[in-house]
């Protein structure tokens, strides 16, 4: 019975001493709530792992009546802060100040409060180790009212378990009893320190005061608190050293007790640096013809500045000095200023000074570019007649430029030049015109005179024949003269060397009638460029080519003799014909026959003459050699024994004669020139040719010669056996050559690779497939045979895994169903649970406790084994148990609105579901597991906030459990 009992004492002394560090949170309905007004000081403390605390949030958070997390700061273990208001507060009956804490809900984070009603004065001890939200009655004797509260932060480290624990966390701090007697005339500080200051060591806070005095002044750059005491002066200044931003934050009249707080953005800095640059907006190249040009200099610093500059121009280089003394932007160092500019060249900063110290120039250069303009250099006419040639334009201005022009009333234009001198191309005749100019920073410009050039190109003329011929007095011949280039065009032509005629023309075609023969040529031909080139020749009169052409047939042919017919292929009454054989004339006919003594080829002229046109045809025509009589015939025989290497056959022909000429073919390859020859032939058929010339009469005669093969049994084949398995997936193979002989040497192959040099052997090889090859060598014999080998193996497409599942039976016991996903007959199988046979078989089931179990399978296949473990979860009722930690009623799902127990196999005796709020009292009741799992607390009125659940009972297998948590209400 003690051990059931001891858990509720405890519990109950964990909320009695909840509730008696965390006094009502809530402001009485009978106090007058006055909040903080400033930070007079923050000394941040650590975590417990000792890392300076960090807040994200400013310190001005703690002043006034708002709450929650970004209303709130953390003081750190051993932090202290100190906190003024307006006015003095007054004391009276109760409670005088609360501290409200964050969550109230960390007891182990604490603070011990002073208070005081000056700064010069020490701070009055009045409440220790509050934990939470704290009411304070300050019992001092001789204080009817406070100015400041100081809260130090006194957490025990080792309370906390987490190195990253902060320490008490402060949302605001009220008087409860108003703010005291509102003050008549209120102090005010005002910053008169120029904006900038220089970090010379000398940096000071000019402050006029207002006031009887003396004062109390804060100032800050936003996270060092600053406070200077006791001022007795109205006009002040503050030595600082301070980084960023320094501003006044309050002013306390210490003959009032009144404080004002000041309005933020009347700062002062400390400068680091001073700087000059080009403001980057600007171009790179501005256009300077127009309006007054600026560029803008950006001044870092402080004011005034003078700062130096340099234009460079062609080459020239001249400095320059500008002082600017516009003041600086408030909470700024930095002044853009406008520099007027009169000159071209490129703009480069080399220095600057500020009030405070020398400086650095950085960023770009500024180039100021002149308007562009564009000229032709050349003269009013250019011949383009070389690759030299050009047509060339002067650009002033800055580069790059854009220049457009005009040909024959096309306009054409080129970007991006980069060279003061453009050279335009010279593919086109005609008018060159430019018309516009642009140089950089689209800085445009003028086209200057000299602005028309016209282009020519040099004359070429070709001479050929249109149409006629001279042989043929009806018709007229015409020669034409192709000319190109610029016009107007001079020329002359000969003939046979004479100069026949001078012609001036514009024409670019010019036709000119002969009707002389001889060879027409140009002379020469020339324009305003000068002489230009010719080409083409003409020769009219001594020949036609495919004037007339050959046709013949051969009549009839002997060994040495050959009869021909021949006939011009164009006949007419007006032509004149003479035949020649081998340059013999033989006739003067269209047509003739005639008869030659040949060993070869006849070579046949045709000459046809048409008045003054003469044209000569040269046929050859080829002659072949025939053969007659029973020459030409032979026989052969085999010597020796045939081998590896073949049978040496003798060939003989059947005539043998001096004045013959022999030549021996085998497979139409000749192999000799003799009567007879010997040749070794391999195993094979073959075609043997002689032929046999005799002056103009050949001889031929074939037969067709096997070899046949070698009978020296079937040496190179062999047999295999795919034997029983040896281990997991490798079999043992038996190879063995059908022909065993000492005299015979075997190698055995296998992917090309040497395995074995004996007439059988073993191999091991797992499944698959793969080349074997047997070579043998007997004498000079070789062979060598090919076969595929293919093992099936028997292997387990899975690697023996499986498949399992658990189902529930009762709050204490679950069902496993286990399966194999290789299945076959062939496949043993081993279940084991925690190394534990419990079957053989493909599919086995048990029952299973809560915990973890191990679950193996062992297959077996083939030689090979397999093992694959699983671990199975079963979890128990208590681990199931669970409880919401959130709830609200406005919740867009309805279980997010209500808070249940989740879970299984209650039973109802000693069940209990309690919900407690923070100051131990009983929210919400029930004793009926039904009413917990379905219904649950919906927070009813209970405000927002933190509440501790309370849950015991038992399973229905006997065994108790308890639960305890917090459960955030939010509304």
């Amino acid at each position: 019975m003690k051990d059931k009992i001891t858990p509720i004492l405890m519990l109950l002394l964990a909320l009695l001493i909840v509730i008696a560090n965390q006094s009502e949170a809530q402001i009485p309905a009978d106090a007058s709530p006055c909040y903080s007004d400033f930070v007079v000081s923050f000394t941040p403390g650590t975590t417990k792992g000792g890392a300076i605390v960090a807040n994200e949030n400013s310190l001005s958070v703690v002043t006034g009546d708002e709450i929650g997390d970004d209303n709130s700061i953390s003081l750190g273990i051993n932090g202290e802060i100190v906190i003024g208001f307006s006015s003095p507060i007054p004391l009276d009956t109760g409670d005088d100040l609360l501290i409200d804490e964050r969550d109230d809900s960390a007891s182990d984070e604490k603070i011990d409060v002073y208070v005081s009603n000056s700064l010069d004065d020490d701070f009055e001890l009045v409440a220790s180790n509050i934990s939470g939200n704290g009411f304070i009655n300050v019992e001092i004797p001789g204080f009817a009212e406070v100015k400041y509260v100081k809260l130090v932060e006194v957490s025990d480290p080792a309370d906390f378990a987490n190195n990253n624990a902060n320490g008490y966390d402060l949302d605001r701090v009220l008087s409860l009893h108003g703010c005291g007697t509102p003050c008549a005339t209120n102090p005010t500080a005002e910053l008169t320190s120029n904006i900038v200051q220089c970090p010379d060591g000398n940096a000071s806070l000019a402050v006029t005061l207002t006031g009887t005095g003396p004062w109390d002044l804060g100032y800050s750059n936003g996270t060092d608190l600053r406070v200077e005491k006791n001022i007795d002066l109205a006009n002040v200044a503050i030595p600082f050293d301070m980084n960023g931003l320094v501003g006044l934050d309050w002013v306390t009249d210490r003959s009032t007790g009144c404080t004002a707080i000041l309005d933020a953005g009347n700062t002062t800095f400390i400068t680091d640096s001073a700087r000059a640059y080009f403001q980057a907006n600007q171009p790179d190249n501005i256009c300077l013809p127009g309006a007054r040009k600026f560029l803008r200099v950006v001044l870092i610093g402080k004011h005034p500045w003078s700062f130096t500059y340099s234009a460079t121009h062609n080459g020239i280089t001249e400095t320059f000095t500008e002082v600017a003394d516009r003041p600086e932007y408030v909470g700024k160092d930095k002044v853009v200023h406008q520099l007027e500019v009169t000159k071209i060249g490129e703009y480069e900063l080399l220095s600057v000074v500020d009030d405070c110290m020398t400086g650095v120039v950085e960023g770009k250069n500024i180039n100021l570019v002149a308007p562009a303009s564009a000229k032709f250099i050349d003269p009013d006419t250019v011949c383009s007649d070389s690759e030299d040639a050009s047509l060339n334009v002067a650009l002033t201005g800055s580069a790059p430029w854009q220049l457009t022009w005009e040909v024959e009333g096309v306009e054409y234009s080129q970007a991006d030049i980069a060279t003061p001198t453009f050279s335009l191309p010279l593919n086109l005749d005609g008018q060159h015109i430019l018309k516009s100019v642009q140089g950089a920073a689209e800085c445009g410009g003028t086209i200057l005179e000299d602005s028309i050039v016209n282009v020519l190109t040099p004359a070429t003329a070709q001479l050929f024949q249109k149409s006629g011929s001279i042989c043929n007095s009806s018709e007229e011949t015409i020669l034409t003269i192709q000319l190109n280039g610029s016009a107007p065009f001079t020329f002359a032509y000969t003939l046979d060397g004479e100069v026949v005629e001078t012609v001036e023309t514009e024409l670019s075609t010019y036709e000119v009638a002969v009707d002389k023969p001889g060879a027409y040529q140009l002379a020469w031909v020339q324009n305003a460029c000068g002489e230009g080139t010719i080409e083409g020749e003409e020769v009219i009169g001594t020949s036609t080519p495919t004037f007339n052409s050959i046709s013949y047939k051969i009549v009839s042919q002997s060994c040495n003799t050959v009869t021909l017919s021949v006939q011009a292929d164009s006949v007419s009454d007006d032509f004149e014909y003479a035949w020649y054989a081998d340059g013999e004339l033989i006739g003067r006919e269209s047509t003739l026959s005639f008869t030659e003594v040949v060993s070869s080829n006849v070579d046949v002229s045709l000459v046809t003459k048409l008045s003054l046109c003469t044209d000569t045809v040269i046929t050859t025509i080829p002659i072949e050699a025939i053969g007659t009589g029973n020459v030409g015939r032979f026989k052969y025989q085999t010597e020796g024994e045939s081998n590896c290497k073949g049978q040496l056959f003798v060939f003989e022909s059947d005539s043998v004669n001096s004045a013959f000429t022999y030549q021996w073919k085998v497979d139409g390859k000749v192999v000799s020139e003799e009567a007879s020859v010997s040749t070794r032939l391999s195993i094979g058929t073959y075609n043997v040719q002689l032929i046999i010339n005799e002056g103009n009469c050949q001889y031929s005669s074939q037969q067709q010669v096997e070899m046949p093969v070698v009978d020296l049994i079937n040496l190179n084949g062999f047999d295999y056996t795919i034997g029983d398995i040896v281990s997991c997936n490798l079999y043992q193979v038996d190879f063995v050559a059908d022909t065993i002989n000492s005299e015979i040497k075997y190698q055995w192959l296998i992917d090309d690779m040497l395995v074995s040099e004996q007439a059988s052997f073993s191999y091991e090889s797992i499944p698959g497939e793969f080349e074997i090859t047997l070579k043998v060598v007997l004498g000079e014999c070789q062979y060598s045979s090919q076969q595929t080998v293919n093992i099936e193996g028997i292997s387990l497409t899975n690697n023996g895994s499986f498949d399992y599942g658990i189902e529930a039976i009762n709050c204490s016991e679950q069902s496993l169903s286990a399966s194999a996903l290789d299945l076959s007959e062939e496949v043993q199988y081993q279940w084991w649970l925690n190394d534990e046979l419990i079957g053989e078989q493909e599919r086995i089931s048990a029952i299973l406790s809560p915990g973890e179990h191990v679950l193996r399978l062992t297959t077996q296949v083939g030689g090979c084994r397999y093992e694959v473990e699983e671990t199975v979860s079963v979890a128990s009722a208590e681990s199931l148990v669970n409880i919401p930690n959130v709830l609200s009623p406005q919740a867009a799902q309805p279980d997010d609105r209500v808070v249940k127990v989740y879970g299984r196999c209650f039973v109802e005796a000693d069940f209990l579901f309690q919900i407690i709020d923070r100051w131990g009292g009983i929210a919400y009741e029930t004793n009926r597991v039904e009413e917990a799992l379905t219904q649950g607390w919906d927070g009813g009125s209970y405000p927002s906030g933190v509440y501790t659940y309370i849950l015991r009972g038992q399973f229905d297998s006997g065994s108790s459990f308890q639960k305890q948590g917090k459960i955030t209400l939010i509304k």
